[in-house]
């Protein structure tokens, strides 16, 4: 009885490990995605976003330029929030990007009332 049991453990074992390899081979093909460059992601650009009052947002460029600037590509992260009336909005771009993974190349952009405000860049030359 012992034997049989030791069995159907190892025949287990051996279906799960046959499994996992399974998952292995299909995440390793989620891979081959192809990579997509956003050749208006530049210090360039990035110095010619004009920034208004950082309470009002007035003098700053508008979300829409901005948006132009980055060649109509929508952000790969926006986050938005309202607060006491007030619609904060950070965006940023990447560079280079896949399908949920972005590299550090990157410009980002706060924007008060649809105004910006602030903005930062990460590895750009």
């Amino acid at each position: 009885m012992q034997t049989k049991y030791r069995k159907l453990i190892v025949l287990f074992i051996i279906l799960f490990i046959g499994f996992a390899l399974v998952g292995c081979q299909e995440a390793a093909e989620d891979t081959n995605e192809e990579l997509t460059l956003n050749e208006n992601v530049t210090l360039k650009n990035l110095e010619k976003i004009e920034l208004g009052d950082p309470d009002s947002g007035n003098g700053g460029m508008t979300y829409e330029e901005v948006m132009s600037l980055m060649g109509d590509i929508s952000p790969q992260f926006h986050s938005e929030l309202e607060e006491n009336g007030v619609t904060k909005v950070e965006a940023n771009w990447w560079r280079y990007s896949r399908s949920h993974n972005y590299g550090t190349d990157l410009i980002g952009v706060k924007f008060v009332d649809g105004k910006a405000v602030s903005k930062f860049q990460e590895g750009l030359e």
